[in-house]
């Protein structure tokens, strides 16, 4: 589900990348698509995880994983045991 979502968000555009270095020596990018952020939006659909340990400012993100969370979107679907799954069949 997220690589479909990803792939939706990204094929064929112009992504805008920003190459960040960290204190301690590691990179990473931002990317941008449409004016978008990427990670924003696959948190806010809860197709990703925001990882506090990382980026502890970032209140922005960190409440979309709660309310993806909260809704139970992505991630945070709640499990549909084995039985029942195999009765949608």
């Amino acid at each position: 589900e997220a690589y479909e979502a990803l792939n939706d968000m990204i094929k064929n555009k112009s992504l805008e990348l920003e190459v960040v270095e960290k204190k301690d020596g590691t990179t990473y990018a931002k990317i941008t698509v449409d004016g978008k952020s990427v990670a924003e939006e696959m948190v806010k659909k809860g197709l990703a995880w925001y990882y506090d340990r990382e980026d502890p400012k970032n209140t922005k993100l960190a409440s979309m994983m709660e309310n993806a969370k909260k809704d139970g979107r992505g991630l945070w679907t709640p499990p549909t045991p084995p039985w029942e799954f195999r009765n949608k069949k």
